[in-house]
This record gives structure tokens, sequence and C-alpha cells, in this order.
């Protein structure tokens, strides 16, 4: 068989196992045949890595737009971290005129390899490579990293982990930041998060965890996870999807509360934006400045006014000029802050 052939057949199984998984979850049986068709080649799992990835980035297209084809087209250092290509067109579609060619998600997986390649290596998708493994985004940065049990996560800005999947866990120590994972099932290798002292196990399920100064922010999105501080590790307690929950380093775990709506706002990062309903203009402020090192600074007149609304988190100036208006303030930009001043 042509080598070429035999790369493409490859590819069109990994494209396919990562359709699967999006599908639905493994079962056992299928979980056990994706592990053995993974450690046969190491072909396999650079080419499972690389379709996943590509198809997480074709996820984030509709809700973030068309700015990484721009970019790609212009040649622009712009074309990194959280850009992503425009909506995906099905086989046999037309563009409209004059608008270019979205690249497809089938596209991505079955018929651009390099192309695939590029993009991801520009957009900033990370791959995991086996036990130890440190992930680390900048300033502003937002990243996917698939896992090749299936897992994924979303990675915030300014974040650090480190990556040690064994055979009877899979751990994730964070170091910094925050993440969001996407968990594959597997109650023979439990999903563990080590955050400071704080612990946040899973099975199967999604959840983020964001490191604090005094412990750790956890909001479930799907199923259930076990969450305790050590040494404290008796005083364990569920969270459940739609709850969050606060694990203090030295008190352990807090009562979870249900805030379905107040999750989702706080994760709309995943998709590149920040929302707001009824957030103090400081508390808006302040997670701008996480994202941009173009800080924005508010009078302290103003700093309990609140604030409605989603903005992209790489546009400060934009929430700022927005801001102003609301609260009929001044505008002040320079090329090292913005000052959001009462009149």
């Amino acid at each position: 068989m042509d080598r070429r052939d035999e790369s493409g057949m490859v590819n069109d199984r990994a494209a396919e196992w990562v359709a699967r998984i999006d599908a639905a979850p493994l079962d056992a049986a299928a979980q056990a045949e994706l592990d053995q068709w993974l450690a046969s080649d190491d072909r396999h799992r650079g080419a499972f890595l690389r379709a996943s990835a590509a198809w997480h980035l074709c996820d984030q297209a509709t809700a973030l737009g068309g700015h990484l084809r721009d970019a790609a087209h212009a040649g622009s250092p712009a074309f990194v971290t959280r850009s992503v290509v425009e909506a995906q067109d099905a086989p046999g579609d037309v563009p409209e005129a004059g608008r270019p060619h979205a690249l497809s998600r089938r596209g991505m997986l079955w018929g651009g390899g390099a192309l695939a390649a590029s993009l991801l290596a520009a957009a900033g998708l990370g791959f995991w490579k086996g036990g130890g493994e440190q992930v680390e985004t900048a300033l502003g940065e937002i990243r996917r990293v698939p896992f090749p049990d299936g897992s994924m996560a979303s990675i915030n800005t300014a974040t650090r982990l480190k990556i040690d999947f064994a055979a009877d866990v899979r751990m994730v120590e964070l170091d910094r930041g925050e993440a969001w994972f996407k968990v594959a099932k597997n109650k023979n290798r439990p999903f563990i998060v080590a955050a400071g002292e704080a612990r946040v196990r899973a099975v199967g399920t999604a959840f983020s965890v964001q490191r604090l100064d005094s412990g750790a922010d956890v909001q479930v999105t799907e199923g259930v996870v076990e969450i305790w501080a050590t040494p404290r590790t008796a005083d364990r307690i569920l969270v459940k999807a739609g709850e969050r929950a606060f694990i203090r380093y030295d008190a352990g775990p807090q009562a979870p509360v249900r805030d379905a709506a107040g999750i989702a706002r706080k994760l709309a990062w995943r998709d590149g934006a920040l929302k707001f309903e009824g957030t103090t203009l400081q508390e808006a402020a302040a997670e701008f400045n996480r994202y941009n090192g173009m800080k924005i600074e508010v009078d302290p007149a103003l700093a309990q006014e609140r604030i409605v609304g989603r903005f992209r988190t790489d546009e400060p100036d934009a929430f700022a000029r927005s801001a102003s208006a609301m609260l009929d303030a001044r505008f002040e930009m320079s090329d090292k802050r913005i000052l959001i001043a009462k009149n």
C-alpha cells in the first residue's frame, strides 16, 4: 500500500473517532477499542490529536466569527490565540458573492492536513504528549487542548497546568489561572484536578476550576464532581450540574450554590467573551485586565455602578466606550491605559 494512502486511512480513522466522541460519550467497549488503536502506532495518536484539535477549533467558529480567516489572508500576527475560522460550509456549499470560502470542519479533518496543522499551530491549540506535560497560556490567550482519552480542556488567560495521566488516574495540577474540563467517562480512571490544597474529582462530567489566593472556585456544567481540600480529606461534598462551590484551602469546601445562569455568564470566556449582568464597573474592569496589557482604570466615584452587556475579551476599548456611554462618564485612552471617569 502506498504510504500516502496508508496515512490517509489513519487520518480518516482518527476523524471517525473524533466525530464519534463528539456525538456521544464512548461506552467501555468503544473506549477500550480506541485505547488499543492509539497504543498500536504513534501515528495513530498524532492523527487523533490533530483531528481533535481541528474539530474543537471549528466548534468555536460560529461564536467568534471570521477573525482567523481574515488574519490568515492578511498574514497578520493576530493569527493566534482565540481567533477561529468562520461558519462551517457543508460539502458543495457555494459561498455568498464576495465572501471568501469558510473552512469547514470536514475540510479540516479529511482534506486539509497541512492546512489544519498550520492553523492549529498559529491558533495556539495545545497537544497533549504524555505524563508530566505542561501547558501554559499567555496574557489574553485562550487555548483548547484535546486529550487522547477523549477528554478536552479549555484553558483561560495566563494559566499554567501540568498533566499526568497514569493507568489508574488522570491527574491535572492547576498551578495558576482557570480551565474548563470536559471529561471522558472512565470509572476505572478518575479525573482529578489539584489547585493548591483543593481537589476536584470527576469520572465523566464537565466543570471549571479557577485557582485563587484563598482557595479554588468550581463551576459544574454537566454531571457531578466531588470536592475537598487536603489534608481534610474526610470533608467531601458533591457539586451537581448548575451549581458552583468554593473550596477554602484552610477550611475545606463550602456548600454548593445553584446558579446555572451565573455559571453560563462566568464561562463565556470559552467563546472569547465576557458577559456582565449587574456587575459593578470595578469588577468588570478587573475582568478585562486579566486578558489585556492595556489596563482599564475606574474613577472610584463610578466603581459601584452596574454594567450589563456582552463584550469580546480582547476589546477593552470597546467595553470602556460602551460603559462610558451607559454611565454618562468620560472616556480617556492613552498608549498604556484606559480611564473611565466621572464627568
